[in-house]
């Protein structure tokens, strides 16, 4: 462990999220991952909003992580499913997505995922954590 570590100013923020129901009714995870990774607005070269590259449609799944493969030509997306519960999920692209694969977290290609109507259906058992890898046409 490193003996400097907690030292010197910090600086923290709290929230209070009145709900009714359990936290997957009361979007917990869903306002607390807002909270604490706020929406940042991208401009593309010519100065205007880029469309998000990724699309996740269900609830209780979050991106995790999005990068280039280390070995490959892939975009490599990792996925969390939230509540403790199934979750259905499709996951599209805003670029054409040409092939995706399951994958493990050395980013090896494992079986090829259908696609349909250019995006991924998945369905995450509770607390899942998935890696998806992605061949996405430029």
């Amino acid at each position: 462990p490193d003996p400097e570590a907690d030292r010197g100013e910090h600086l923290f923020t709290y929230a209070l999220l009145p709900h009714a129901g359990d936290h997957a009714l009361g979007r917990v995870a869903e306002e607390a991952h807002d909270l604490n990774q706020p929406l940042r607005l991208a401009r593309g070269g010519g100065g205007t909003a880029r469309d998000p590259l990724l699309r996740l449609d269900g609830a209780g799944v979050h991106i995790t992580a999005v990068k280039r493969a280390e070995d490959a030509d892939l975009l490599v997306v990792r996925l969390m499913e939230v509540h403790g519960a199934t979750a259905p999920v499709r996951l599209g692209s805003t670029a054409p997505i040409a092939g995706a694969w399951s994958g493990d977290l050395l980013e090896h290609p494992g079986s090829e995922l259908p696609l349909t109507d250019g995006a991924v259906a998945l369905t995450l058992p509770p607390w899942a954590l998935r890696t998806v890898l992605l061949r996405v046409q430029r």
